[in-house]
């Protein structure tokens, strides 16, 4: 329900936008900040991670028995990150220990250690992790190629709850991909949008997750909304 409400303001924004068009700043790109799938015998899990400081990264994944955070260092091509995460039944937790190389076509090969708690079992396993491909465009480049360069932001003060900041995403991404919202988005002439996710707690307490990104059919609009989900942790 709330992502059918959320659609048809997105619809209303959208369709207001074709006809007034603005642009934003460009943002600068971070390194492996971005989305990957990594696949491995233990199941695919999907992870967002983003650049804080020098060769440093943090991030969040979410797999098919749990979530967690991430936190992860970068020495050349060689990429390492430790993936704290807890069950969804909440019985269980551990960590995954990656180990890899980062490939010129936005790849990652290696090994994960991991280790579950209660048991206490180890074991390691090859892995390949992909960057989606989801398109990044900057701004100034955006407002060329598409009809539209959308902000979508979300309350993150101390006023809004666990539940009701989760609820913003969702009804995020569930919007996006509606197709009430995709018909506006082909509606314009260029039939083609940008969206970027931001979000705030004050006047100078801004955050961007989501650099702009161009929306221009169903499968560009789920894979955003993936991407808004695996930040919801």
């Amino acid at each position: 329900m709330l992502g059918r409400i959320i659609a048809l303001s997105l619809t209303v924004f959208i369709s207001i936008g074709l006809v007034l068009r603005s642009a934003l700043g460009e943002v600068a790109p971070v390194n492996v900040s971005g989305s990957w799938t990594i696949d491995s015998q233990a199941g695919p899990v999907m992870c967002g991670f983003q650049k804080y400081a020098g060769n440093n990264f943090t991030g969040s994944c979410v797999g098919q028995n749990g979530k967690g955070t991430v936190t992860g260092t970068i020495n050349g091509k060689e990429v390492q990150w430790r993936w704290q995460w807890v069950a969804y039944t909440g019985n269980s937790a551990g960590a995954l220990e990656f180990e890899g190389t980062l490939a010129s076509d936005d790849a990652i090969t290696g090994s994960v250690k991991w280790n579950i708690l209660p048991f206490k079992t180890t074991g390691r396993l090859p892995f390949t992790a992909k960057r989606h491909s989801g398109q990044q465009i900057g701004a100034s480049a955006a407002a060329e190629q598409v009809g539209l360069l959308l902000v979508l932001s979300s309350d993150v003060s101390r006023s809004v709850d666990h539940p009701k900041f989760l609820l913003q995403r969702e009804g995020y991404a569930a919007a996006i991909s509606d197709p009430q919202v995709i018909e506006a988005i082909k509606s314009g002439p260029h039939q083609s949008i940008a969206l970027c996710y931001i979000e705030w707690s004050g006047f100078a307490a801004q955050k961007l997750l989501i650099d702009w990104s161009l929306v221009d059919g169903p499968g560009a609009a789920r894979k955003f909304g993936d991407r808004m989900r695996l930040w919801a942790i």
